[in-house]
């Protein structure tokens, strides 16, 4: 795992880029981009402050007398443009407030006055369009959108050339899809999620009848490589390794719907265990793998 901390209160506190280790998905890069910002806490310097508040402005200084940050009050809330400077007085950032609240664009710049994020808010909270730079450069690393304080939606992460890394979509907050490619534009890497659900919806279902349950994507995935998904149903062990397999469907598109029927073997909590699949066509090489875990009540 590497971790880039932010130098701004503007922006992320940091932007995490994991790896999935496992059996199939070795070396797997999935997005997670988490962003800390607190309001009234200043962390990147330690001086010591003069705070001083009138009717409707409250400024604090570094103990040079330079102004640190300043903002519009009204009724003793932030209202209105909050700005925030390095000591030597270069802009380091500024946030919008409406009645205490974030409201609209936030702007992180380092100390050279080079952009480094962009993000947007509304009643307090991320929301929107955002774009995170790389240092000294108005180059996107990394584009998306934030939909009540989670990722939401489709986002893009690139190299320092500018040519694609990976493409995901989030659904609030649900990472569905991640699709990894090398600096010559090949797809190595994939990460999908199934979604699986009863045929019928009861609170319990019978031990001498099979429970019909379906089988699909969590978001239509084609982006018309031309490769195929498919699901392993079986037994998986605590590190998620597939140790049985009951039966395995395939498909010839980037699409997956399947009918399954499962046998209950037991009073109680039963469960259908399964990795989820991309094959990379016409090389027919397994690019990414996902298990599953669905559960399901009998009596």
């Amino acid at each position: 795992m590497f971790q880039t901390r932010s130098k701004s209160l503007f922006g992320p506190d940091s932007l995490k880029i994991p790896e999935v280790n496992g059996k199939f998905d070795q070396q797997m890069r999935f997005l997670l981009i988490k962003k800390k910002m607190k309001k009234n806490i200043l962390v990147f310097i330690v001086v010591v402050l003069v705070l001083s508040c009138n009717s409707d402005t409250e400024t604090a200084y570094y103990k040079t007398g330079e102004i640190m940050f300043e903002v519009p009050l009204k009724e003793g809330k932030y209202h209105g443009m909050y700005r925030q400077y390095y000591p030597d007085g270069t802009l380091s950032g500024e946030i919008e407030y409406y009645n205490g609240k974030k409201n609209g664009t936030s702007i992180g710049y380092d100390s050279s006055g080079y952009q480094m994020n962009h993000y947007n808010y509304r009643d307090g909270i991320t929301d929107g369009y955002f774009e995170v730079y790389f240092p000294k450069t108005s180059d996107i690393k990394i584009k998306g959108y934030y939909k009540k304080d989670k990722p939401d939606s489709l986002g893009f992460e690139y190299y320092k050339s500018k040519k694609l890394r990976s493409v995901y979509y989030y659904d609030m907050g649900q990472l569905d899809y991640l699709k990894s490619y090398d600096t010559l534009g090949v797809m190595y890497q994939s990460k999908i999620r199934a979604v699986l659900y009863p045929r019928d919806t009861l609170d319990y279902y019978p031990l001498d009848e099979t429970h019909k349950v379906y089988i699909e994507l969590a978001h239509r995935y084609s982006f018309g490589e031309g490769n195929r998904i498919g699901v392993i149903i079986g037994e998986l062990d605590e590190n998620d390794n597939l140790i049985d397999t009951l039966t395995t469907f395939g498909s010839n598109s980037g699409e997956l719907f399947f009918k399954y029927q499962a046998m209950p073997s037991k009073i109680g909590d039963n469960y259908l265990d399964g990795i989820l699949y991309e094959i990379k066509m016409p090389e027919q090489e397994i690019i990414g793998t996902t298990t599953f875990r669905y559960s399901y009540k009998v009596k």
